[in-house]
C-alpha cells in the first residue's frame, strides 16, 4: 500500500510530458526506500540472504498487471518496478518506438493494437531465482495483416549432435543470450500499440506508441528477428547450413578451425575447437547486439549440463520437480517403469468424449512429459505416444496412466542422456548404431504393431 501511494505522489507531482528514464529512477529509489533487504542477484555470485529471499519471493504468484506488482506486499514491489525500468529502458536505448497524440490518430486509417506486461521469475539450474524479469507484450492476435510469420528456430535432434560433437571431439561449448533480441529488427511499416495499463504516469496519457522496431508478441516478430541475427552472422563470414537455418558455421581460413552457432530466439549455443575464433564471433555481434556471454554450457533451454570426467550428462531435474509441484505430486508414491507391464487400454471401454477436465488434465501431462522426452528422457517416449492416441476419450483410468509416468520420472529425476567423449575425437568409432522400439502385431485388441 505504501509504495502505490509514493508512486501517485510523485505521477501526480510531474509535468504532462515527463522524461520517462527520469520519473523511472525516481519511482525506484522511492521503491527502494519502502523496501528493506538486498534483493540483488547475480549468477553464480548469490549470497545467502538474497538467495533464501528471491526464494520466499518466487513462491508468490506473478503478478499479472503493473498495478498488482506495486501492490504486492511481500517487499517485491521493488524488484518489479526495477524490471519494469529495464524494460522501458531497453525500448528508449533501441529507439523502438515514437509517441503520438491518440487524437492524430482518430482522422486516420490506422490499427491500434493494445498491449500487456508479462512478469516473470528467472530461476537456474538449480531453480534458484536470479531475476525478475518483465517484458512487455503486444496483443498480436489483434493485427488484421500479420504478414510471413513462420520464424524457424534449432531443432532439439540439432542441438544434441552438436552438443555430442563437441563432446567427442572435446571442442569448448559457450552458451550466451540476446538480450532484448526482437527490439533489434526492423519493422517493414509502423505499427502502432496502445501502452499497457500502468504506464500512462510515464508515458503520457492518451499517448499511441508508434514502433519502428519489432516488440514481442507481434505475428512476424519471431521472422523479422531470425532474419536480422542471420544477416549479420553472414556479414561475420558464417553459414547456414543446409537442414537447419538457425545453425551457422565458418571457417577461418584453410585451416580446420571452425566455430558453430545455433540458435533458439535469444538463447545461443556455440561450439568450436578454436576459442580466439569464438571470442571474435562474440566482440562482432556486440557491435550489433547486447549479447551476454555466459561462460561455459551449463544451463540451456531448461536443461542441465554437468561435466563428468570427459563426458556430460544432460538432466532435467529441475524441470521434473516443477512438473510434480504443478500436479501435486511432490509427494506422490515412486515408480520403477514408467508404463505397468502388461498395461493395455480398451477403446471400447472408454468415453466417445472424455469429460473436458479429464482432457484438459491428459493434454497438459502428456505435453509437459513430451519436453523431457525430446531433450534427456526418449526412454518415456512408448507411454507418452501410446497415451497420447487416447487423449480425447480420457478418464479416470489413462489419466492414472499418465500419473504413473511422473512417479517415475520423480524416482529417476537425476538421470539423463550422457554424451561420451572419445579419445579418438570420432563419434561411436565411424560406427552406425541404430535402435527401433517397434514391436511386431503385440497389441492384444488390434494385432497392429506399435
Amino acid at each position: 500500500m505504501c509504495t502505490r501511494i509514493s508512486c501517485t505522489y510523485i505521477y501526480t507531482n510531474r509535468s504532462a510530458e515527463p522524461d520517462a528514464i527520469d520519473i523511472m529512477k525516481e519511482l525506484t529509489a522511492a521503491a527502494e526506500g519502502l523496501v528493506t533487504g538486498d534483493y540483488t542477484h547475480h549468477k553464480g555470485k548469490t549470497n545467502t540472504s538474497s538467495a533464501i529471499i528471491l526464494a520466499m519471493l518466487a513462491l508468490s504468484e506473478e503478478p499479472k498487471t503493473i498495478a498488482e506488482a506495486m501492490a504486492r506486499s511481500d517487499g517485491s514491489a521493488t524488484a518489479w518496478w526495477k524490471a519494469v525500468c529495464d524494460e522501458m529502458h531497453s525500448w528508449k536505448a533501441l529507439e523502438v518506438y515514437s509517441l503520438i497524440n491518440e487524437e492524430e490518430l482518430r482522422h486516420m486509417d490506422v490499427e491500434i493494437i493494445d498491449s500487456k506486461v508479462v512478469f516473470k521469475i528467472k530461476v537456474d539450474e538449480n531453480e534458484i531465482p536470479y531475476r525478475h524479469k518483465c517484458r512487455i507484450v503486444a496483443r498480436g492476435f489483434q493485427e488484421s495483416d500479420q504478414g510471413d510469420t513462420f520464424a524457424p528456430m534449432a531443432h532439439p535432434v540439432t542441438i544434441r549432435t552438436l552438443i555430442a560433437l563437441a563432446v567427442a571431439k572435446g571442442w569448448y561449448m559457450k552458451q550466451g543470450d540476446v538480450k532484448t533480441a526482437y527490439l533489434n529488427a526492423e519493422l517493414p511499416k509502423p505499427v502502432y500499440l496502445r501502452p499497457p495499463v500502468g504506464l500512462e504516469p510515464i508515458l503520457g496519457h492518451w499517448k499511441i506508441m508508434q514502433l519502428r522496431k519489432v516488440v514481442y508478441g507481434l505475428g512476424a516478430s519471431g521472422r523479422l528477428w531470425w532474419q536480422t541475427f542471420t544477416q549479420k552472422n553472414k556479414e561475420f563470414g558464417m553459414e547456414s547450413i543446409t537442414n537447419d537455418d538457425c545453425v551457422f558455421c565458418v571457417r577461418q581460413g584453410d585451416s580446420i578451425l571452425q566455430v558453430i552457432v545455433a540458435i533458439v530466439v535469444d538463447d545461443v549455443l556455440m561450439i568450436g575447437n578454436d576459442e580466439a575464433l569464438l571470442q571474435k564471433w562474440f566482440t562482432f555481434m556486440r557491435n550489433h547486439f547486447e549479447v551476454s556471454d555466459d561462460g561455459d554450457l551449463k544451463h540451456y533451454l531448461g536443461v542441465h549440463y554437468q561435466r563428468v570426467g570427459g563426458d556430460v550428462l544432460a538432466t532435467q531435474t529441475g524441470y521434473i520437480d516443477r512438473m510434480l509441484k504443478r500436479y501435486n505430486m511432490q509427494n506422490c508414491k515412486e515408480a520403477s517403469t514408467p508404463m505397468a507391464q502388461g498395461f493395455a487400454i480398451n477403446p471400447d471401454e472408454l468415453p466417445e468424449r472424455g469429460e473436458p477436465e479429464h482432457v484438459e488434465e491428459m493434454r497438459s501431462i502428456l505435453g509437459s512429459c513430451m519436453y523431457c522426452l525430446t531433450w534427456t528422457r526418449p526412454e518415456i517416449g512408448y507411454s507418452v505416444n501410446y497415451l497420447a492416441r487416447y487423449t480425447l476419450q480420457a478418464n479416470r483410468q489413462t489419466i492414472a496412466a499418465a500419473r504413473r509416468i511422473l512417479r517415475y520420472l520423480k524416482t529417476t529425476r537425476t538421470e539423463g542422456i550422457r554424451f561420451k567423449h572419445n579419445q579418438e575425437g570420432q563419434i561411436g568409432n565411424n560406427a552406425v548404431k541404430v535402435y527401433a522400439d517397434t514391436s511386431d502385431a503385440d497389441c492384444e485388441l488390434t494385432s497392429k504393431s506399435t
